[in-house]
């Protein structure tokens, strides 16, 4: 049957995905998802017949025992894990699809009085995370990105490391330098040097205080805070 099949889905689903499960029977038994998804499917077959008063009374069952509120009116595929639970609603037109994961607190609810769809959409391996809350009809879907496409990503992310070490670095040039002058000609008239050794002096100066910025810089693109 369906409902063994889909039930036997879930337990090898919560097996891969959460290591904390040590054993078959562990999930079975102690793992509120299963038992609330389990119940919600025999409530959402009283719903579909226009049992609403039994299809609700069993889904007050499910939540009196998890914590987990899921209408009977809700759709469910196959594979869906809700990671501890306490607090999760899903509401009456919500569709949720095969292999998708929420956890604690999270809200898929709806606005509005009309007797149409008003409840979120999850696309087949959507996880959505702990207290995140939907109050509107929409579609929520999994973006695959391609290999190629995480290429570019990193090229681009490094073109915008790159400019913005740049912007940095000319930014600082002029204020490091204009101190760096300042110094060394305080230090060499103090000391009473030479023009050519001022000039010297100075050169060196600009040498030193141009190399300890491209280092500083590169140090810190590295570094990862560019």
């Amino acid at each position: 049957m369906a409902f063994f099949r889909n039930a036997a889905h879930n337990i090898r689903r919560t097996m891969e995905n959460d290591p904390a499960a040590h054993s078959r029977i562990e999930v079975l038994l102690l793992y509120p998802h299963i038992k609330a998804i389990g119940i919600h499917r025999i409530a959402h077959a009283c719903y579909r017949m226009h049992l609403f008063f039994l299809a609700r009374l069993i889904s007050n069952i499910a939540r009196f025992w998890t914590g987990i509120e899921i209408h009977p009116g809700a759709k469910i595929g196959r594979g869906f894990l809700i990671d501890h639970g306490m607090g999760v609603v899903i509401g009456e037109t919500a569709e949720i699809g095969d292999d998708c994961q929420i956890y604690h607190g999270v809200t898929l609810g709806g606005r509005g009085t009309a007797h149409t769809k008003r409840h979120p959409t999850l696309e087949d391996g959507v996880m959505i995370g702990a207290g995140a809350i939907s109050l509107i009809q929409c579609a929520i879907m999994l973006v695959k990105k391609s290999k190629s496409e995480d290429v570019t990503a990193s090229g681009r992310k490094y073109t915008r490391s790159m400019q913005s070490l740049k912007k940095t670095l000319i930014g600082g040039y002029g204020v490091y330098l204009i101190g760096a002058f300042v110094l060394a000609l305080g230090c060499g008239i103090l000391t009473d040097m030479s023009p050519v050794k001022l000039i010297i002096w100075l050169i060196y100066t600009a040498f030193a205080a141009i190399a300890s910025e491209l280092i500083v810089g590169i140090s810190a693109m590295h570094s990862g805070w560019f």
